[in-house]
Formats: C-alpha cells, structure tokens, sequence
C-alpha cells in the first residue's frame, strides 16, 4: 500500500469531489434520467423527482460529485454503497456525463484510494451489465469477476449478463497508484516526448474510459502542462492519426527526431 500512502484529499490536477448537496437535486434527475442514465439504472425511463431521490441514497455510504477543476462544471457521481466495515468491504458506482467521462474515471480512481486508505477497505465490488463492461475494459489489470448473472439485464430489446467484478486495496496501488500519484500532482511533469506518446496511445488505443486518463496524463507529460479533456473529444480512428491530433491539440511541436517515427506509425 506504499504508493497510496499520503493521498487522502478527493483532488487531482483536473477534478475535485466534494459532497451530493441539495441543490444537486434537479442536476442528478437529469443525469440518472438523461442520455447517461439510459445505460444505468433507469435505462430511459422517468421516474418521479421524489423516487429518484430516494433511490440517490439507498444504502449509500458516501457519494461525490466530481467536479471539473478549471470549469467547476460538474462531471458526474461516484459513491460507495453497501458496505460492510466488519468485513472491510464495499461496493462503488460511478455515472458519468456522456461528454465528460475520463474526468469521471479519475475522480472514480481517487474514490477508490480514498477508500482503501481512509476506511481501510480490503475489496471494492463493481457491479455491471455486460453491454457496459468495454467502457472500462483495463480495470481489467486489477479486477477479478467474481460472478455472472446470466441474461440479468435488458436493454435495447436483449438480454445481458451482469458481471461482479472486485478489486483489492493491493491490486489497485500495484496498477494504479502510480497513475494515480501523478494525476495528484498539482504540475505536470515534463517527461515524454512526442514518440513516446505516440507509441503508447497505440498501445492503450482503442481508448476506454481509463484509457483515456492514461492518455491524458501522458499528453501533460509531453507538453508539461495540464491539458483540458476537451481534447480527446472528436479524434480520428486510427491511433497514429489520433496521436498527432492530440499533440497539436496541446500545443506540441514535433521535433526531428520524433517527426519520422510519427510518419512511420502513420
């Protein structure tokens, strides 16, 4: 748990978490009813404002709202529920605005530390329908399914299986806590040249949600300075062509050495 060590502050370089308020209200009927909720709980439909709020706190034990920090636009909720401090345990949801989901992944990631950390959570459960599960297909390299509930869920006119996945306080920081460590710092480090950049977002492409952080943090070390998420809206379907969009796009200029080997993965 070394890497974790320190981080208790629901903050990164690009979001803050701070707690559901009231006035929230009409902001999350609209996210868990709207485009977003159509692939979570309500999947389209519109239930009254009261049931919505009650359901917004069933077995909640601590939820955020991730907030964009240059903007203070709110990005989206993230939030433990069901838990069992007994047994160290607890599960997590995260629903996104469509436009804004890395920064939802990211504040989803400082959730989990704050959890591990603060409340000594062992294991984290994740509970998702299958037609979700590509949206963030590298947890994968720290969660385990736990089970599968066969044809559990419909949408768009078929059956999915829901999927329990769960990951421990260990796996995390062994896979994350580096990334992690690095979305906490408040510069961002010089470090990456344009090559590199350009090798691993063809390594991590096509991007998921936590793709997409990776993808961002790497484009600040690049251009050595916070990059908005903005930039990763609109790229081209091919990675080598998406690298150069995203080094214009932050303001990069490709040196000669690095000019070739973009041209060559082109």
């Amino acid at each position: 748990m070394s890497e974790l060590s320190g981080i208790g502050a629901l903050s990164s370089r690009s979001v803050l978490l701070r707690p559901l308020l009231p006035s929230d209200g009409e902001w999350c009927y609209t996210l868990m009813c709207g485009p977003a909720g159509e692939r979570w709980k309500y999947r389209g439909r519109t239930p009254s404002p009261e049931v919505v709020a009650h359901d917004l706190w069933r077995g909640v034990f601590a939820q955020f709202v991730v907030t964009e920090r240059s903007s203070g636009r709110r990005a989206g909720l993230v939030g433990f529920y069901n838990t069992s401090p007994e047994a160290a345990r607890a599960h997590a949801f995260a629903i996104a605005e469509p436009d804004l989901a890395p920064l939802v992944t990211e504040g989803f990631g400082l959730l989990l530390a704050w959890g591990f950390e603060h409340h000594r959570f062992d294991r984290v459960f994740i509970e998702t329908a299958e037609f979700n599960a590509a949206n963030f297909e590298s947890l994968g390299r720290a969660a385990v399914v736990e089970g599968r509930l066969r044809n559990y869920e419909v949408w768009r006119g078929r059956f999915w299986d829901l999927l329990i996945l769960s990951v421990t306080a260990e796996a995390f920081s062994s896979c994350f806590g580096g990334l992690l460590a690095a979305r906490r710092s408040q510069e961002a480090a010089h470090s990456m040249a344009a090559a590199e950049f350009t090798q691993l977002l063809a390594e991590l492409w096509p991007l998921d949600s936590l793709g997409a952080v990776e993808a961002l943090n790497a484009l600040e070390e690049v251009a050595g300075a916070p990059v908005g998420s903005e930039v990763l809206h609109g790229l081209p379907d091919a990675a080598p062509a998406a690298a150069a969009v995203l080094l214009q796009r932050a303001g990069v200029e490709v040196d000669e050495e690095a000019a070739p080997v973009l041209s060559g993965l082109g």
